[in-house]
């Protein structure tokens, strides 16, 4: 071997250290960026669950304290609405986190496939987010609405009352199924997305 095929032969390795390296960088990279949306994902689910149990506390107190509160003047409308609002302002920085994940994914580590599938977890999270407000929505219409059922007018009106009942039982169970569903689908694509990266 002579001179210049030395150098060509070490220029070769050099080249190939560096790919490899470059490789090895893109694999952390790609790892570390999984894991930031895993624990984004991790905050979304406690920030759900800290909500859905705010959500059932105050379901549960409806009828006795709450209500009476409410009523009485000592439990304002922004009370209420101020924990809806905290929590959206919550789930929003949330969400603009994983989509950084989701860009840097496709764009900057060229795995298109998982960034598919993130954007994937993002819309079926956006339907649960949706279903969940409209479930506290219909709470909070009970709540603000210390009359809400009352029968004064006789029997035309009960009627009118229960169809009405009726239609908001009947939201309420699609928006608790769509809320489920989004759960379900959640999970699979997330599954899907652990095995692609481990």
């Amino acid at each position: 071997m002579n001179e210049a095929e030395l150098d060509a032969y070490e220029e070769q390795l050099t080249n190939e250290a560096i790919i490899d390296q470059v490789k090895v960088l893109n694999l952390i990279t790609i790892e570390l960026t999984s894991q930031t949306f895993f624990a984004a994902q991790e905050q979304r689910v406690v920030l759900y669950r800290d909500f859905e149990r705010y959500r059932r506390g105050l379901h549960w107190i409806t009828d006795v304290s709450a209500f009476r509160q409410h009523i009485a003047g000592e439990k304002s409308d922004s009370e209420i609405a101020s924990v809806i609002s905290s929590a959206t302002a919550s789930f929003n920085q949330i969400s603009q986190r994983i989509n950084r994940c989701e860009i840097a994914l496709k764009d900057d580590l060229n795995r298109a496939d998982l960034g598919r599938m993130i954007r994937r977890i993002q819309g079926y999270e956006k339907i649960k987010f949706e279903a969940v407000a409209e479930l506290c929505s219909e709470l909070m219409c009970r709540l603000l609405n210390p009359r809400c059922g009352r029968n004064k007018k006789g029997t035309e009106i009960f009627q009118r009352t229960f169809v009405k009942l009726e239609i908001r039982m009947s939201l309420h169970e699609r928006a608790h199924s769509r809320k489920l569903e989004a759960i379900e689908n959640i999970n699979e694509v997330m599954e899907e997305l652990r095995a692609e990266i481990y």
